[in-house]
């Protein structure tokens, strides 16, 4: 996964050094799919729904970090001055969390999105916002000492949302370069009768697309 980012991150700055296809405003329409590297920054916070009359309190929060690796495929079209399009992407990796002085550990897993963006070129560059669905994986594990039967009817497919913005720019001919930070957050999940976990995630990404 560390390679796969690096890889992106070196062939988005060997684009940006090849000259671009000459045009003054590069067409950020139509049909594109794309190869996308992020670095996963995962959160988790821990509520216990028994404290304060049941609004519960929070606390031992812990975070991880690692890669993923994945892609996109999208479609955009103009809008007078703007660009909107809509988009659908996956993302693999699995990066760990453990659940401070608690007998478990989270992994989280395959992060999927659908979404729509909208932007506008300034100097031939599309800076653009975005905002959708997400659906995360966070699987729960049994360490030594816990109990075989805490997470009983757990679910690890996690919906929630995302939001975040990037820039785009064309490279050469019909490829283009991306770098984006994307926020999710996803719906608490219960993992015992008096306790609930929250998951989010900060991403920064890499990705390099092809339009046709």
């Amino acid at each position: 996964m560390k390679n796969a980012l690096k890889f992106a991150a070196f062939a988005l700055l060997a684009g940006v050094a090849l000259p671009a296809q000459a045009q003054d405003a590069p067409a950020y329409t139509g049909p594109r799919v794309e190869l996308r590297a992020t670095y996963d920054f995962v959160g988790a916070g821990f509520r216990n729904t028994t404290d304060f009359q049941g609004r519960g309190t929070f606390g031992d929060d812990t975070s991880n970090e690692g890669t993923n690796i994945g892609g996109e495929v999208g479609f955009d079209i103009a809008a007078g001055p703007a660009v909107v399009g809509v988009y659908a992407g996956a993302e693999f990796g699995e990066t760990q969390i453990l659940a401070l002085a608690r007998p478990y550990r989270f992994d989280t897993g395959n992060n999927y999105t659908v979404g729509a963006r909208a932007g506008f070129q300034t100097r031939g560059v599309l800076v653009y916002a975005k905002a959708g669905y997400s659906n995360g994986e966070l699987k729960a594990n049994v360490l030594s000492g816990g109990s075989t039967t805490l997470f009983n009817g757990y679910d690890e497919n996690r919906d929630g949302f995302h939001v975040g913005g990037g820039a785009e720019f064309a490279l050469r001919g019909r490829l283009y370069g991306k770098l984006e930070y994307t926020h999710h957050r996803y719906d608490r999940a219960t993992i015992s009768t008096s306790e609930e976990v929250r998951f989010s995630r900060n991403n920064l990404t890499a990705a390099i697309g092809l339009r046709f």
